[in-house]
C-alpha cells in the first residue's frame, strides 16, 4: 500500500527504501505510528472493550443524527427555517432515520474494504453530520449559484461576457462562505 501511495506522489519526497531510520529491517517511514511496550505495572489495568456490534453502532449513529437535528442544539434543525422540510419534528421523523441508515450502511461498506480505508469510527458520523449541516445552512446560496449556472447555459453566446461576470460574482460569494466556515 505504501508503494502505491508513493508511486502516486503522495507522502514524503523520500521513498521508504532510501530512508536511514529503521526499526529492524522496516523503515520507520512505513509505520503509521510507533508502539512502545506497556510497562508490567500497567498490565493489570488493561481492559479490552472489544468492538461495537452492528446493532449497537446503528443505535449510536441514530442518536448522533437525532442530536444534530434537535431544535435546541446548533445543528441541522436550527440551520433550517421551520418552513423548510427539516423542521422541529424532524428529530423523530423519517428523515433522521433515513440519514442514520445511510450513514450506518456507509460505515459497513468502508469497513469491508481491504485497504487502509477500512478503518471507520463514530467520529466519521459526526464529520458527515457537520457536512450535512453546512450544506443545509448554505442551501439557499448553493441553489442560487446552481440556478444562475443553469441560466447562463441557456443564454445565447452573444451575452457570454456579461454572464461570466455574474457567474464569477456568485462564485465569489460561495467562496467567501466556504472560507468563513473554515
Amino acid at each position: 500500500m505504501i508503494k502505491k501511495l508513493e508511486s502516486a506522489g503522495l507522502g514524503y519526497h523520500v521513498s521508504a527504501g532510501e530512508t536511514e531510520d529503521k526499526l529492524g529491517s522496516i523503515p520507520l517511514r512505513q509505520l503509521v505510528y510507533r508502539v512502545h511496550p506497556l510497562p508490567e505495572s500497567m498490565r493489570p489495568l488493561v481492559w479490552d472493550f472489544g468492538q461495537l456490534t452492528d446493532h449497537t453502532e446503528e443505535l449510536y449513529t441514530a442518536q448522533m443524527v437525532r442530536r444534530f437535528m434537535a431544535p435546541s442544539t446548533p445543528g441541522l434543525a436550527s440551520a433550517i427555517p421551520a418552513t423548510g422540510t427539516f423542521d422541529g419534528t424532524l428529530q423523530n421523523g423519517a428523515q433522521a432515520s433515513c440519514i442514520a441508515k445511510v450513514l450506518s450502511a456507509s460505515q459497513k461498506y468502508m469497513r469491508n474494504q481491504k485497504n487502509e480505508c477500512s478503518f471507520v469510527s463514530l467520529r466519521d458520523v459526526e464529520r458527515a453530520m457537520k457536512v450535512i449541516v453546512w450544506f443545509y445552512s448554505n442551501s439557499e446560496l448553493i441553489d442560487q449559484v446552481i440556478g444562475d449556472e443553469d441560466n447562463v447555459r441557456d443564454e445565447d453566446n452573444d451575452s457570454s461576457e456579461e454572464s461570466s461576470e455574474e457567474e464569477s460574482s456568485e462564485n465569489d460569494k460561495l467562496n467567501n462562505v466556504v472560507q468563513v466556515e473554515q
